[in-house]
């Protein structure tokens, strides 16, 4: 019932990697929220932080032409790999994709006329370390867009979560469930934090989107959710308490299935637009 705990991702695997979509439904969901409002323009030198496998870095080098030049960057060696090998077979002529340390961004300064991250910055040990190189790099008067998923997503499953370890007396370990939570960002946080580089806040936009599943069994072993939640959900009790947790939780969330006809997810989403003043 709970084989998916036993369930290992090793994302320097290249027979993984060469299977992982460009366009995961969560990327892909935050992905067309940003091209839906980043501005485009002829004759832009652009930058993607954090391209990964290839999104949206090809597409907004093909929805913004010849006369653009994009180049998506990422600490992800496997991920560049096959970033350049989509450019390559897709002759994505405007496209490029560089491996970089995470650190230091290997351009100089006032290179870029827009800079976008998709997912991207809540993913670095110091957001703020690649802020401050982002607002380096940005040329004065140019935007950096950025897409992220902050405080509050999928409520209903961690509601779930929550009175499960009332149920089987962990409350110790609420704490630890808060924490995981409250790590994603906030619109205040992101804010702050751009201004606090240089950068001035043009706009912000949120919105909403849902996951549907039949039932807790299939959420829990969809391969997503495994590979980017699953670790952190383990984390919030022993390893002694992990097959008692995750046995109670998934029965708990089948029965709020049962009641709810099905178990739907709401997903926030955070769209901050920055200048960088001239």
């Amino acid at each position: 019932m709970t084989d998916y705990l036993k369930d290992t991702w090793d994302l320097q695997d290249k027979e993984l990697v060469s299977v992982i979509d460009e366009v995961t439904l969560w990327s892909a969901s935050f992905g067309l929220f940003l091209l839906d409002f980043v501005p485009l323009k002829k004759n832009m030198n652009v930058l993607d932080v954090a391209c990964g496998p290839g999104f949206p870095l090809l597409e907004m080098a093909q929805r913004l032409g010849p006369t653009c030049s994009v180049t998506g960057i990422d600490i992800w060696e496997e991920g560049i790999e096959l970033s350049n090998k989509k450019i390559k077979v897709k002759k994505v002529r405007n496209a490029r994709a560089i491996h970089y340390d995470g650190i230091t961004i290997p351009f100089e300064n006032d290179s870029f006329d827009l800079i976008v991250s998709n997912l991207g910055i809540n993913n670095f040990e110091n957001p703020e370390v690649v802020c401050k190189e982002c607002f380096r790099v940005t040329k004065p008067g140019g935007i950096f867009a950025l897409t992220t998923n902050p405080v509050g997503h999928m409520k209903e499953f961690y509601d779930v979560f929550e009175k499960t370890l009332q149920e089987l007396d962990l409350t110790s370990h609420l704490t630890d469930l808060e924490k995981n939570i409250a790590h994603r960002l906030t619109y205040r946080i992101v804010s702050n934090m751009l201004e606090k580089c240089g950068f001035t806040i043009e706009r912000s936009l949120t919105k909403d989107y849902t996951i549907r599943f039949t039932d807790g069994s299939a959420m829990l072993n969809d391969y997503f959710m495994k590979i980017g939640f699953m670790e952190g959900w383990k984390n919030v009790v022993t390893p002694m308490d992990e097959e008692r947790l995750f046995e109670t939780l998934e029965a708990n969330l089948n029965a709020h299935a049962g009641e709810k006809g099905g178990l739907t997810l709401t997903v926030p989403m955070l769209y901050v637009e920055a200048v960088k003043s001239a």
